[in-house]
């Protein structure tokens, strides 16, 4: 959403940057240009909300959930991680523990240090 944001900001300085330029330049009379703008914006309203329905109706589709199941499904997960029932290699009972920038800093000689 964020980078539809921008592009409109980004058109719109454009428009200004180029009226800023050429301020002798008009838009041709007899168009009600007001009337245009709002119902852009009316139509780009609607396509994005079209967009929004399909996207969450495909995402139900693919995942056979909605976003409640699957945050009791994590939420199930989170359990048994913190139980340590979760057999997972990354996050369950068998997991490597996290490395900290200082195990991989190389020592004087540039060799990686052995602090063991």
């Amino acid at each position: 959403m964020c980078m539809r944001i921008r592009y409109f900001v980004l058109a719109a300085v454009v428009v200004l940057v180029v009226m800023w330029l050429k301020p002798e330049w008009r838009l041709p009379p007899g168009y009600n240009y007001g009337a245009m703008v709002g119902d852009l914006f009316f139509v780009i309203f609607v396509v994005l909300l079209g967009y929004k329905i399909w996207e969450h109706k495909r995402d139900v589709a693919v995942n056979g959930s909605t976003q409640e199941e699957r945050y009791a499904k994590l939420r199930e997960r989170t359990d048994k991680i913190t139980a340590g029932l979760d057999d997972d290699p990354e996050f369950g009972i068998n997991a490597m523990p996290p490395t900290t920038p200082a195990d991989n800093k190389p020592d004087q000689a540039g060799k990686p240090s052995n602090h063991d």
